[in-house]
């Protein structure tokens, strides 16, 4: 089975580098839905057989999916700080306690893919350059924690995407709860 069936080329599946409190509220929610389909293209590339070469670097475009497949620790962290972020920002998301889950079950089904990543500064140029270019294709569209966003926001931004608060450290070793505001 080709993996192109499981993520239609119509569907894009953005993964940013640079901390979620500084991406715009669109982008921080769009990562945030779609990151979790890399969890299953990986695990089924893995159980396939198919070895598609992995890109050794960082990249937007073809290649930028596969880039995570052997990366999941990195993408289940990211993943729950993204979280952090729109709860933080008022967000009403559910349960997350499923997904913690299935995130345990494939550590340890698939410890081979459960890897770390450190972006580089390139890499997080490449993101912001992104990022910013489709801030500038919708200026009116964009919204920082629901307000207008600054149509200049991503532009000298140089930050890491570790850059996370003690709440988003804690997620990851405590049930999530329902917010209700």
């Amino acid at each position: 089975m080709d993996l192109h069936l499981l993520l239609p080329e119509d569907r894009m599946t953005r993964i940013n580098t640079i901390s979620p409190m500084d991406l715009l509220d669109q982008h921080l929610f769009a990562e945030w839905r779609e990151l979790p389909r890399i969890f299953a293209l990986a695990r089924y590339w893995s159980d396939s057989g198919e070895r598609s070469k992995i890109p050794d670097s960082y990249r937007l475009g073809a290649g930028h999916v596969r880039f995570f497949y052997d990366k999941l620790q990195w993408l289940a962290y990211r993943h729950a700080i993204l979280t952090s972020e729109l709860l933080a920002r008022g967000y009403k998301l559910g349960s997350y306690d499923e997904q913690r889950e299935y995130l345990k079950w494939l550590k340890a089904e698939y410890p081979q893919l459960w890897n770390g990543w450190e972006p580089s500064p390139a890499d997080h140029r490449i993101n912001l350059q992104r990022l910013q270019a489709k801030l500038e294709a919708k200026p009116d569209f964009y919204t920082q924690k629901k307000r207008r966003a600054c149509p200049k926001h991503y532009e000298g931004r140089w930050m890491w995407w570790y850059r996370v608060t003690d709440k988003s450290r804690e997620l990851l070793q405590q049930p999530a709860k329902d917010i209700n505001p």
